[in-house]
């Protein structure tokens, strides 16, 4: 199924890529990609989104457990129901909740490491996967219509 590889593919990829930064750079290291504006910048992070449960980790392990689970069970029951767009959206969020999960479970914390200056908050793969998941599931809810072909009255 090709929606299980999508959520394989953001974990390995996230997980990889953590692997990488952390064994190549080490950790509370930087180095600039682009002088000023996109460092590669790894750091540990114990919090979630903007930092809230900071140091709360069995906390935040079990709310992104029973999220990705819901999502897992939901997607799995409902995939022939949905928009392939919409499942695509969802396996980037599981993807993305699961490679995050892991290094909860395994470090204590997620490794983040991308830092871009305009930007306050530095984030990793896994948070790519999550955000793009996010948002593919707005536009999708915002363009319903369009997907299932029919047209709405405006």
């Amino acid at each position: 199924m090709i929606y299980l590889c999508l959520i394989i593919v953001a974990v390995v990829m996230d997980q990889i890529l953590k692997y990488i930064v952390v064994n190549d750079l080490g950790m509370m290291n930087s180095v600039p990609v682009i002088e000023n504006f996109f460092y590669i910048h790894c750091i540990p992070n114990d919090g979630i989104a903007l930092g809230m449960l900071a140091g709360k980790q069995t906390v935040v392990i079990a709310i992104t457990s029973v999220l990705m689970a819901a999502l897992g069970i939901f997607f799995f029951l409902f995939r022939k129901k949905f928009h392939p767009f919409l499942l695509c959206a969802v396996a980037f969020i599981v993807g993305g909740g699961i490679g995050n999960i892991i290094d909860r479970i395994r470090l204590g914390y997620v490794v983040d490491f991308f830092e871009f200056r305009i930007w306050p908050y530095i984030f990793n793969l896994a948070d790519v996967f999550v955000v793009a998941g996010c948002a593919m599931v707005l536009i999708y809810v915002l363009f319903e219509s369009r997907f299932r072909g029919v047209k709405k009255d405006v």
